[in-house]
């Protein structure tokens, strides 16, 4: 599941003892915002030579994602959701497949 990333999500996954945000950006050509950054939360610090394909880098998940939860001006910001279970939140976000 594909999620537009809010405080109320970067909250629930530190309570979830994810610790890292492995990134993907890209450019965007349609929409609103030219620039779109999907993130992964993982639990484990990445080793930065080992990122998986579809990744760009990592953060802490206090630090950027923090920064990136309240909003960033020409961008869409996405969190991925498939491993984590967010029955509590799911009337609350909204969700893009």
């Amino acid at each position: 599941m594909r999620a537009i990333f809010t405080k109320t999500i970067l909250e629930f996954l530190i309570s979830k003892g994810y610790r890292y945000c492995l990134s993907k950006t890209s450019n965007q050509f349609n929409g609103k915002n030219s620039v779109c950054i999907d993130l992964y939360p993982i639990k484990e610090k990445p080793v930065i030579k080992n990122l998986p394909p579809n990744t760009d880098t990592y953060f802490s998940i206090i630090r950027e994602p923090l920064i990136l939860a309240q909003g960033v001006d020409d961008t869409d910001v996405f969190v991925s959701l498939d491993d984590v279970d967010l029955s509590d939140f799911h009337s609350s976000i909204s969700v893009f497949n």
